[in-house]
């Protein structure tokens, strides 16, 4: 007889099983796996609370808001319960619409009845601590019809911050490209990183102030550590800056050259230093002296290298270089396999190139394989194409991590070294961390939290002015 118990595991390499949480009510929200009971118990947790019910809305296709339904006597103030719940959870934990009701619905059985909840109206959406402010002229006006369509709320404010409406990174791209179409102009997503205020973007639509093309994104801000600077990816690391926790800053970045090199059909190697040198100049204008570490997941970790090595040569101090998944496939050799049936025997003739090409599969169509990153996942294709034929130069000083997971799709076929092809560019040596999970479960939970765990005691405990 078997019970279906609403656990969800998996099998370890020793057969042993490895509990991952629970299927019922857990969701994923934009690449972070959520326990809706978790959520509750914090909701409950406020003042004059005394029912709560967590749940996902998604007023249009793939864009998700979580919403908190909460029965309180008292009258209920939305900003507060946001700063008092910003305390105790992630961000992303944080309701963006919260709903009081009278009473939850029940059915029958006095099981709380999730699908007779009320719709979110856009009047029940993220507020903020800011009195409202109407928009002032046309180009604030047209640029309110578009977050107020985007962000899928009744009313924007001149004053209204696009994040605290509810806005992520996803829809920050949406947001650039009906931007332009609407005002007939290059906007890059990065503009709305630097002026997410609706009355700022509308002063730099208006010509009133310079746009930017390239921004640093703080996923992680706060904290005494030298900052962790990544490549290639915004959203692609939140999971692993939420792991890593409150003491280490972690700042993403964007650089227009990436959307130039993602063009390219191929990994042109003059191309790849390009690109590391528009990362490193950005840098280099928010650098404070303190150690540099550098991180990079697939070809972001080749793009990481780069740069560490144009860093070292302006004598700067890098720290470490953390490689996620990066593996210079064109070093490693194939296993000489005793049996070499049919199938075994193409996957021996396809070479480093196919192993790519599989990848890239994975990553288009695996459902939830990239955390629902939607065009990311798209984009990740793309940067483990150029990985594949990428062929480094040079060598790097600084302490070197290779992380790498044990995907057998991906290496069951090669001789993986420890060094993962990088040992002729590593005179220091190197750490090697390998985990459970595949290529793309690396940088979601569980498998994130034991990345971060592994790797918080390699880099040096040394704050930003030591």
């Amino acid at each position: 007889r078997m019970y279906r118990t609403g656990d969800k595991v998996r099998y370890r390499e020793d057969g042993t099983l490895q509990f991952c949480g629970r299927v019922d009510f857990q969701v994923k929200l934009r690449g972070h796996r959520i326990e809706m009971g978790e959520v509750e118990a914090h909701l409950l947790r406020l003042a004059g609370v005394s029912e709560a019910v967590a749940t996902v809305w998604e007023p249009q296709a793939g864009d998700q808001r979580l919403v908190a339904y909460v029965v309180t006597a008292a009258e209920f103030e939305e900003e507060t319960a946001r700063q008092q719940l910003a305390g105790s959870v992630p961000e992303y934990m944080v309701p963006n619409l919260f709903v009081v009701l009278d009473a939850l619905p029940l059915t029958p059985n006095g099981k709380i009845d999730r699908k007779a909840l009320p719709t979110p109206t856009g009047s029940a959406s993220r507020s903020t601590s800011t009195e409202y402010v109407s928009p002032v002229n046309d180009v604030q006006v047209r640029l309110a019809a578009i977050w107020r369509e985007l962000l899928g709320v009744e009313r924007v404010g001149a004053r209204d911050n696009f994040f605290d409406l509810g806005g992520h990174s996803l829809l920050t791209l949406q947001l650039a490209a009906r931007t332009a179409e609407e005002f007939g102009c290059s906007f890059e997503p990065a503009q709305v990183f630097v002026s997410p205020v609706l009355e700022d973007m509308g002063a730099v639509l208006s010509g009133d102030r310079e746009m930017s093309s390239r921004a640093v994104v703080p996923l992680r801000e706060a904290g005494e550590g030298a900052p962790i600077y990544c490549m290639c990816g915004i959203q692609l690391y939140q999971e692993l800056a939420e792991a890593l926790g409150d003491s280490q800053p972690f700042l993403a970045m964007y650089v227009p050259e990436e959307e130039v090199f993602l063009a390219g059909a191929n990994a042109d190697p003059n191309a790849v230093k390009e690109l590391a040198r528009a990362y490193y100049d950005l840098i280099r204008q928010r650098h404070d002296g303190s150690p540099l570490r550098l991180l990079g997941f697939c070809f972001g970790g080749a793009v990481a290298f780069e740069v560490a090595q144009l860093a070292e040569a302006d004598g700067l101090d890098v720290e470490s270089v953390i490689l996620l998944e990066a593996v210079l496939w064109n070093r490693l050799q194939r296993r000489n396999l005793v049996r070499a049936g049919n199938l075994m025997r193409r996957a021996l003739e396809q070479g480093p190139r196919a192993v790519v090409r599989q990848l890239q599969d994975r990553l288009r169509g695996e459902p939830g394989a990239t955390g629902d990153l939607g065009n990311e996942g798209q984009r990740l294709a793309v940067l483990a194409e150029r990985m594949g034929g990428y062929s480094p130069t040079g060598t790097v000083k600084a302490k070197v991590i290779l992380v790498r997971t044990r995907d057998e799709a991906m290496y069951s076929t090669w001789r993986v070294t420890p060094s993962l092809g990088w040992e002729d560019h590593l005179p220091s040596g190197f750490d090697s961390i390998v985990l459970d999970g595949t290529h793309l479960s690396l940088l979601r939970q569980p498998v994130v939290g034991e990345l971060a765990a592994q790797i918080r005691p390699l880099l040096p405990a040394r704050t930003k002015e030591s």
